[in-house]
């Protein structure tokens, strides 16, 4: 057989919706037979690989990831890079070709050395940063593919129904379709019962598609919304319309806000760091150049203004914080691997920053701050209440609708005597929750077997016409074919069925109008089980002699039972809800409850407290609705509970709180209509047993459906954004000492040159950079994050006390560094700028760097550096490893870092030095805390 259609003809006609080619190809049974698919029964098992074969199978290629070497060459085309390696270069050239200015000799055996050293140093910089991005992008990578679910698919092969993985459709596959999946592959529609699309993502449009024969073309990366038919696989993969796309632009991905704010810091301070260079050489050629004039003696050496000039670009390489995007990079690669064990799935990096300024969390109820196990303890038919008894933790329903009953507390000899209306509410609950496999529909199977009539479930889904049961219409329809007509099957939330019916059903299956009088009594049921803090359902049939077929025509219609569901609230909620108000975030509980068991389960909760009574915080969603957008985002502030929601009045909600322009919002949805909330929040929660729309649309995924997460995500947020500040502060200490130090020592110096050599500048480059960004970017957090409001959105990065910290430890490092190249040559016993006196400079200001890692641990005014060190443990061992280093380097590194061998007293004075840090943090510290509460007083004043 010769294949007539082309993967490329396929996606095009579905991807354009072009109605002619699908005319011109004999629309869905034309293609089906190009296809060699039969409609009735789809592929046969030997199709499906040749199949794939043809058309390729519903995966795309993984994206093609850079080489270490590919990273090497990245970080050696990097400007200071080049330069330091042409100076490199230039050096050991001229050391091994020029007279020592000060022998006259060229040095063949020592000549060579500096040279080679900032080759070595550079190399060892290069290297570090390429083995860091190679593996960020490995880190990244295996996050990406942890995110990506095995989808399960109904697919109908060889007249049976197969579940099958979504990578293993291939074209010609007959896709059975259900409400609230997302598209994975381009289709035409062959039966339909309701089928809308939200193609949103695709084409733009906002508005719903509803399928029929003006469209039945399904195109891969749009939701099926509502609805459920049949249809054929025309294009999978990279040959799909949202698969050619993906692979069209797949690029390296975006940086996140901070690390853009970073890129531009770190620019900023670039600059002042290339403006120190430039002074430093200035200075130190201005000197050189003034003694050639006015000494005699003095002789001329090119290799003397070329170790100025490496010098310089040493300077500059210290001085440009390359490790401030780096260190968000580690943080949040970090977090979102720490963030997966505490059940969060970071689908979009950027959520981890922006969940740290959250200000409101919009939650839904079911499954997120209650249990999502559910069962029926309430039951009111016939004007007859009946309990039935809680089932214990062990009992609650988890298994399948064909398990074993648990036992039932409930009167069952008062349930056999009234045998016609349980019956018929029986009956109406099985065939209003048809295909249904949610834990509402479950736990009404569960009541269904409690009643006794198990054995009236269909064994497959008998020929009637179903409105599946939608957040915002409240209610599922189910018409069923009966001998001389038809009967109208409804459930739903209890006040919008109860309004529409007629009548209501006796203890011996009689039917009565529904009087103003009882209907009262019905809802007063209605409230007493809402006061409860149970989910209520009504149950309704109309006659069985309509001859109507169609869902939206009844009449007289029977309300028949009352229904009140219990949800057991998760146990950490409680305490959890606390925790956000400590934090200064609003929750805010959007539930499609009525406002009676919204508010209940909203005070068991701790959103609302038994001492607040403000009923005009606690809102339906029509009301809500109706407002105009300006009385909207008045109230939305104050709003708790909204009650009777549906998805829109979550958009609704978000929007208003996305008035006021410091409100970061975080929402929970699990619901295909959940969607656009999702996407509209600044951070959109999908549970994990949501539908695949909602999690598309969500920014990280809760795995185990538990509000708590949302708080740990908020916990990791702030320390992401606090240790990324910690970062900030430990480099801009040392970043400014050292140029500072590079400048003046430059200006004392008789010799002319620099008390910090190339290698030495570089050998800080390495601390300040990549070993800081790791020990202070991976800083755990702690409860007491908790414990403060979120930060403004216009906060600036660095602040005040950042400030004071930079200040004061910069100042200290300098007089320190500045005192030992003034005196302390006469303290440490040595020659004045000699090896020895310059090594002795250099230790301190390196060890000055390891005591400054734990001042650099605490961002307030905490007075105890040591603090909480026991969750510190990646920057204890990082802090051992340098010391450990610096030990072998002053020792070992000879001729190689420009310094010699110091003796036990002189590292005891380097020692007592740094660590005057500390004590020099907490008398900071105390400043900035008394100008704070002088600030107070003088406000409250």
């Amino acid at each position: 057989m010769t294949f007539t259609l082309e993967a490329e003809s396929l996606r095009d006609m579905v991807g354009q919706k072009d109605h002619e080619v699908y005319s011109r190809l004999g629309g869905a049974a034309g293609i089906a037979k190009g296809l060699e698919v039969n409609l009735q029964t789809g592929l046969a098992s030997a199709e499906v690989e040749r199949q794939a074969v043809r058309y390729g199978k519903n995966i795309l290629p993984p994206a093609e990831r850079l080489t270490l070497w590919d990273f090497v060459k990245d970080a050696g085309s990097d400007r200071t890079m080049l330069i330091l390696i042409v100076a490199a270069v230039l050096s050991l050239v001229l050391g091994l070709t020029t007279p020592d200015p000060r022998t006259g000799l060229v040095e063949y055996s020592t000549g060579w050395i500096e040279g080679a050293a900032i080759l070595v140093s550079v190399t060892i910089v290069i290297m570090v940063t390429a083995v860091n991005d190679f593996k960020k992008q490995e880190k990244f990578a295996e996050l990406e593919h942890s995110s990506i679910e095995n989808k399960m698919e109904v697919v109908l092969r060889e007249g049976a129904k197969h579940y099958i993985s979504s990578e293993d459709i291939v074209v010609g596959d007959m896709l059975v379709l259900q409400s609230g999946t997302r598209i994975s592959v381009d289709a035409v529609l062959i039966s339909s019962q309701g089928v809308i699309c939200d193609e949103s993502d695709i084409t733009g449009e906002t508005d719903d598609i509803h399928k029929s024969g003006s469209d039945v073309f399904l195109i891969s990366g749009t939701s099926l919304t509502e609805g459920t038919g049949t249809a054929l696989v025309t294009a999978v993969g990279e040959s799909s319309f949202c698969g050619h796309i993906a692979m069209a632009t797949r690029a390296k991905k975006k940086p996140t806000p901070l690390q853009e704010k970073l890129e531009s810091l770190a620019d900023t301070i670039g600059k002042f760091g290339v403006a120190a260079a430039c002074i430093t050489f200035v200075i130190l050629a201005a000197k050189e150049t003034i003694l050639l004039w006015t000494l005699k003696d003095q002789r001329f050496s090119f290799m003397k203004y070329w170790e100025m000039l490496t010098t310089a670009v040493a300077i500059v390489v210290v001085a440009v914080p390359e490790g401030l995007p780096l260190s968000v990079t580690i943080s949040l690669a970090y977090s979102m691997q720490q963030m997966l064990d505490d059940k969060n799935l970071v689908r979009h990096l950027a959520a981890c920053e922006t969940m740290g300024g959250a200000t409101s969390i919009c939650s839904d109820k079911t499954g997120t701050l209650t249990t999502n196990e559910m069962a029926v303890i309430k039951l009111w038919t016939g004007g007859q209440h009946f309990d039935f008894a809680r089932p214990k933790e062990s009992d609650w329903l988890r298994v399948s609708i064909n398990s074993e009953p648990p036992a039932s507390v409930a009167d069952l000899s008062d349930i056999s005597t009234n045998k016609a209306i349980i019956k018929k509410v029986a009956e109406t609950i099985i065939y209003s929750s048809l295909d249904e496999n949610n834990r509402t529909a479950l736990a009404l199977m569960e009541l269904v077997r409690r009643l006794g009539y198990s054995d009236l479930i269909p064994a497959s889904t008998p020929e009637c016409k179903r409105d599946p049961f939608t957040s915002s219409k409240k209610q599922s329809k189910t018409r069923m074919k009966v001998k001389g007509g038809s009967v109208m099957y409804l459930k739903g939330a209890s006040e919008v069925i109860l309004a529409k019916c007629t009548h209501w059903m006796t203890q011996a299956g009689e039917r009565l109008p529904l009087t103003a009088e009882h209907r009262k009594s019905v809802e007063l049921v209605l409230h007493e089980y809402a006061s409860m803090g149970l989910r209520t359902l009504c149950v309704a049939n109309s006659p069985g002699s309509e001859r109507s077929y169609e869902l939206d025509v009844y009449t007289e219609l029977t309300c028949l039972a009352l229904i009140g569901i219990e949800e057991p609230i998760r146990p950490e909620v409680e305490e959890a809800i606390a925790q956000c108000k400590a934090a200064g975030i609003a929750v805010k509980m959007v539930t499609g409850d009525n406002l009676v068991s919204a508010v209940t389960v909203a005070r068991r909760c701790g959103i609302v407290t038994d001492e607040y009574n403000d009923s005009r915080d606690m809102l339906e969603g029509k009301e809500f609705r109706e407002m105009s957008s300006a009385a909207r985002a008045a109230r939305v502030k104050s709003t708790v509970v909204l009650a009777r929601a549906t998805p829109l009045d979550k958009q609704l909600l978000i929007e208003a709180l996305k008035e006021d322009p410091q409100q970061v919002v975080a929402v929970t949805g699990d619901g295909t209509n959940d969607g656009p909330a999702l996407k509209h929040a600044d951070v959109g929660f999908a549970m994990n047993s949501g539908t695949e729309v909602a999690k598309a649309a969500s920014d990280i995924i809760l795995t185990d459906d538990n509000f708590v997460g949302v708080v740990k995500a908020v916990m990791w947020g702030r320390n992401v954004n606090d240790n990324i500040r910690k970062f900030i502060q430990f480099q801009l200490t040392v970043n400014s000492a050292a140029c500072l130090i590079a400048i003046i020592g430059a200006c004392m110096s008789e010799s002319n040159l620099s008390p910090l050599k190339p290698v030495q500048l570089l050998w800080l480059n390495l601390i300040m950079d990549s070993l800081a960004a790791l020990g202070l970017a991976t800083e755990l957090p702690s409860a007491s994050l908790l414990n403060r409001d979120p930060l403004p959105k216009n906060t600036p990065i660095i602040n005040r006390s950042m400030w004071g910290f930079i200040i004061g430890q910069g100042l200290y490092q300098l007089k320190v560094c500045l005192f030992l190249l003034s005196y302390g040559h006469e303290w440490l016993g040595v020659e004045y700028f000699g090896d020895s006196h310059l090594t002795c400079v250099f230790n301190a200001f390196v060890l000055l760097q390891v005591a400054n890692f734990f001042n650099a641990r605490h961002l307030g005014l905490e007075l105890n550096v040591f603090s909480e060190i026991h969750r510190s443990h990646v920057l204890v061992f990082i802090a051992g490893v340098i010391t450990m280093m610096q030990v072998f380097i002053v020792n070992y590194g000879g001729v190689f870092f420009g310094v010699v061998p110091v003796s036990v007293d002189q590292w005891l004075k380097a020692i007592i030095l740094s660590a005057g840090s500390l004590p020099v943090s907490v008398m900071i510290k105390m400043f900035l805390k008394r100008k704070r509460e002088e600030t107070d007083r003088t406000f409250s004043h």
